[in-house]
């Protein structure tokens, strides 16, 4: 039986060759890729390879359909983020659970940080990290230090931190993690889908990278000038972005000081761009996955 459609799903390594096989195969039948590749920060001639078997891109990031059509790449709409149908879950988190659950003291500062989910991230930030938790410590006092962690890295995580001048609560559940940012006063963060995670829950962020690929991170800044999702999303640095030689412990310290004054330029400024954060990314709908069925209808319906 002929399909009616064909919906790609990201991974455009391997689902791209596959479209292009259906399109020269079956051209009748409608092609939709379901979030766009980032052509926005890597191999931007792919939006108008992408045309001739691609016949709608549903984009996950409010800022790609504008490249799709400044690239010549395929008709593309903005659906939204799956992230933004965890929002009103977000909000009813029982902070008060956590923080029993968990130990800690509401009396004190607390700080999440985020080393990253690769290895490669994790070898190289985690000991800075850790010397800015320390600094911190020495200007603000006792923390409640929580470190959100997938479970592939949980054992090489729990050994490093174990050199840390304050011992981190380890985080592995999804629910938690969105608590302990939730529950933060501030969050140091690798980049990547973490930042857009930080930027629901209203979290105030310093971004910091240093990664062996330095070649490949720099190509990737000279065609965007940034690398976190949610900066991206308001098209300015509003979240400090301490790069490569820039990612120091002085860098770092010298940022996110200010974050945990709410009376602070810094804080304040940050606040305003989280809460223009949620405007954009909820200008399509609160429920993308029912905004991406719609607009797969209707590309089949209009084709």
């Amino acid at each position: 039986v002929m399909p009616d459609a064909l919906v790609i799903i990201d991974s455009p390594e391997f689902t791209h060759p596959i479209a292009k096989r259906v399109r020269k195969k079956a051209s009748q039948i409608p092609i939709i890729n379901y979030v766009s590749p980032t052509i926005w920060a890597w191999r931007p001639g792919r939006a108008k390879k992408m045309k001739p078997y691609v016949d709608e891109v549903l984009a996950l990031l409010p800022f790609e359909p504008a490249y799709h059509q400044k690239l010549g790449g395929p008709s593309c709409h903005y659906v939204g983020h799956p992230l933004i149908e965890k929002k009103a879950w977000i909000e009813d988190l029982d902070l008060d659970g956590f923080e029993k659950r968990y130990g800690l003291q509401a009396n004190k500062k607390s700080f999440v940080v985020l080393p990253g989910s690769r290895p490669n991230e994790v070898k190289h930030l985690l000991a800075p990290f850790g010397d800015v938790v320390g600094k911190l410590q020495e200007s603000l006092g006792s923390l409640n230090l929580l470190l959100p962690t997938v479970s592939s890295m949980r054992v090489k995580i729990a050994e490093g931190v174990k050199q840390w001048p304050v011992k981190p609560i380890l985080i592995s559940s999804d629910e938690d993690k969105f608590a302990a940012f939730k529950y933060a006063d501030a969050a140091l963060a690798a980049s990547g889908t973490v930042t857009l995670e930080l930027a629901i829950t209203g979290t105030p962020m310093v971004v910091a990278y240093k990664v062996d690929s330095y070649l490949k991170i720099l190509s990737a800044l000279i065609q965007t000038e940034m690398i976190a999702l949610a900066n991206h999303i308001l098209g300015q640095k509003a979240f400090p972005e301490l790069i490569q030689e820039e990612c120091t412990v002085h860098n770092i310290v010298k940022e996110l000081l200010p974050l945990f004054d709410q009376s602070s330029q810094a804080y304040q400024d940050q606040k305003q761009h989280l809460n223009l954060i949620d405007e954009r990314m909820f200008a399509a709908g609160s429920q993308p996955s029912r905004i991406a069925a719609k607009q797969c209808l209707k590309t089949m319906q209009t084709r």
